[in-house]
């Protein structure tokens, strides 16, 4: 299996988790991701959305990106809505030794050049970097919203947004 299942949360059922070995922020995403789904379980069923989250195997077996390095994000977030796919590769990520030029970070706008050669308007790719990071400790010239928009999410700088915008922008 090049994913392990590890959340699923459908119109009219409750959220299944199954159990991977996980890092701290991993984990953390993991469960902002489930709180996020409780508190709005209501609106995402009116809206028709079902999400799954995937864990990506390691080198080797899971999906790789050759443009970005050999990037092996995390985990796929899948969100179905209305017929059409919206798949988004997730990184839990610490930032310190990084800059905003890292091929992770780009990944963001790799993604849409392969989204293009697909040829489907029912599958859209997206690509989010969150991190444990705090804002605070990065100097990169940019301020948080720059980096939002670079598809950069800081787990506690943002704790009470950052999935809930991960879900916008996806669902967009």
């Amino acid at each position: 299996h090049l994913y392990e299942p590890v959340l699923h949360a459908a119109k009219g059922s409750k959220i299944q988790i199954a159990p991977v070995s996980l890092n701290e922020s991993e984990f953390q995403f993991l469960d902002d991701l489930r709180l996020f789904i409780e508190k709005d379980q209501a609106r995402l069923a009116a809206e028709g959305i079902e999400l799954f989250l995937l864990r990506n195997e390691s080198r080797g077996r899971g999906v790789g990106f050759f443009e970005a390095g050999n990037f092996y994000p995390d985990f796929l977030l899948w969100l179905v809505k209305d017929g059409r796919q919206h798949l988004a590769f997730v990184e839990p990520h610490g930032l310190q030794h990084e800059g905003p030029g890292h091929k992770k970070i780009e990944f963001h706008q790799v993604i849409k050049g392969i989204q293009a050669r697909l040829a489907s308007e029912n599958v859209i790719l997206n690509s989010f970097i969150v991190t444990p990071t705090r804002f605070g400790k990065l100097n990169w010239g940019k301020t948080i919203h720059e980096l939002e928009d670079m598809h950069v999410l800081f787990m506690e700088d943002q704790k009470d947004t950052y999935v809930a915008s991960i879900i916008n922008r996806m669902a967009a």
